[in-house]
């Protein structure tokens, strides 16, 4: 669990856009499941659960991807694809 955990943090690092500001992604361990935690855009917070042999993500509540942890990597798209969908709808004022 320790090096899946480690492993997706390298790929949500991956999964965000590179630009002038840095997102900062938070660490949250429990006894029932670690947690990366961040926000993009603001106001939209991230959630990125592992619990098990799965990771959970979800953005404002809403679930984005659920995964094994031996297909991390699907992480990458699943982000990319929800931070354009919500890029676009805040730019049309929705």
């Amino acid at each position: 669990m320790d090096e899946d955990f480690a492993k997706a943090f390298a790929i949500i690092k991956m999964a965000l856009p590179e630009d002038e500001e840095e997102i900062e992604v938070n660490c949250e361990r429990g006894p029932v499941a670690d947690v990366y935690v961040f926000t993009r855009p603001a106001g939209c917070d991230w959630r990125i659960e592992f619990v098990s042999r799965s990771a959970n993500v979800t953005a404002s509540g809403e679930e984005v991807a659920s995964v094994y942890t031996e297909e991390l990597k699907k992480l990458i798209p699943a982000i990319r694809t929800r931070l354009k969908e919500i890029s676009e709808r805040r730019g049309l004022g929705i």
